[in-house]
C-alpha cells in the first residue's frame, strides 16, 4: 500500500508539473498577445493622429497661400494708390506754383497739409495714416 501511495503521489507530482508548465506557457502566450494588441492599438492611434496633423497642415498651407496672394494684391493696390497720390500731389504743385495770387507761405502751408503723415497709435503701437489736411478756404480767399 505504501508503494501504491508513493506511486500515486509521484504521478500527482508529475501531472501537476505538466499542468503548471502548460498554464505558464499559456500565460506567457496570453501576455504576449496582450502586449501586441496594445502596441497595435497605440500604433493605429498614432497613425490617426499623424493623418489628422497632415490634413491640418494641408488646410493651413491653403490658408497661408490665400493670405499671401491677398497680401500681394493689397500691396499692388497700395502701390497704385500711392502712385496716384504722388501724381495728384505733383499736379497740385504744378498748378499752384503757376498761380501768381498765391503767396509762398500759403503755398507751403497748403503743400504741408497735402502730404500724408504716418503717426503711431498709442493704444496698439500700429501705424495710422492721417489724411491730408486740406484747407479750401485758404485757396478761395487768395
Amino acid at each position: 500500500m505504501k508503494q501504491g501511495f508513493l506511486k500515486l503521489l509521484g504521478n500527482i507530482k508529475l501531472y501537476s508539473s505538466y499542468y503548471f508548465a502548460i498554464i505558464s506557457v499559456l500565460g506567457v502566450v496570453w501576455g504576449a498577445f496582450v502586449v501586441y494588441d496594445n502596441w497595435k492599438d497605440n500604433n493605429v492611434l498614432m497613425q490617426t493622429n499623424v493623418n489628422s496633423i497632415m490634413q491640418t497642415q494641408v488646410k493651413q498651407n491653403k490658408t497661408d497661400s490665400l493670405l499671401l496672394q491677398q497680401q500681394a494684391e493689397m500691396k499692388q493696390q497700395l502701390n497704385t494708390i500711392q502712385g496716384t497720390t504722388e501724381a495728384l500731389e505733383s499736379s497740385y504743385v504744378k498748378r499752384l506754383s503757376n498761380d501768381k495770387s498765391l503767396s509762398k507761405q500759403d503755398f507751403l502751408n497748403y503743400m504741408e497739409g497735402l502730404s500724408f503723415d504716418v503717426k503711431k497709435n498709442s493704444s496698439g503701437g500700429q501705424s495710422m495714416i492721417q489724411p491730408p489736411l486740406v484747407l479750401p478756404d485758404m485757396t478761395a480767399a487768395k
